[in-house]
C-alpha cells in the first residue's frame, strides 16, 4: 500500500497540488482502486482466469441491490439487531454462526454486498 501511495502521488499529485483535499481524495482513490484492479486482472490472466464481466461493489449500493438484499431478509424474518449491529441469522440456515450485515456504525459489510451479488444474480442475472 505504501508503494502504491507513493506511485500515485508521483504520478497524480502535481495535478492535484492547489486542489481542496475534499476534492483530490476521490481522484486519488479512483487512481488507486483501478492500479489495484489491474493487478487484480494481471494476476488472474495469469492463471488463465477470465471473466466476462466485471462490476464495482459501489455498483451494488448505487443501483439499490445491498439495500434492496437488506430489506427483503428483514421482511423475511432473517435480521436481528444486536450490540448496534444487524445481523443475519446464518446459523439457523446450517452456517457456524451469524453474520453481521451492517457495523454497528452503519456501514455494511463486505459479506452484504455479497448476498446482495447473488440475490441478484440468481433472480436476474449480472448486476449491471
Amino acid at each position: 500500500m505504501i508503494e502504491l501511495a507513493r506511485d500515485v502521488r508521483e504520478e497524480v499529485a502535481d495535478r492535484y497540488a492547489d486542489t481542496p483535499e475534499e476534492e483530490a481524495l476521490p481522484v486519488f482513490r479512483k487512481e488507486a482502486g483501478d492500479r489495484i484492479l489491474r493487478g487484480i486482472r494481471d494476476d488472474l490472466e495469469s492463471f488463465r482466469v477470465t471473466y466476462d464481466r466485471w462490476f464495482a461493489e459501489q455498483d451494488l449500493h448505487e443501483q439499490g441491490l445491498v439495500a434492496a438484499a437488506l430489506a427483503d431478509l428483514r421482511e423475511r424474518g432473517h435480521l436481528y439487531e444486536a450490540d448496534g449491529a444487524t445481523w443475519f441469522r446464518s446459523q439457523a440456515l446450517g452456517d457456524e454462526k451469524d453474520r453481521v450485515l451492517v457495523r454497528a456504525d452503519g456501514r455494511t459489510t463486505y459479506f452484504a454486498a455479497d448476498v446482495a451479488y447473488h440475490r441478484h444474480k440468481l433472480r436476474k442475472g449480472s448486476p449491471g
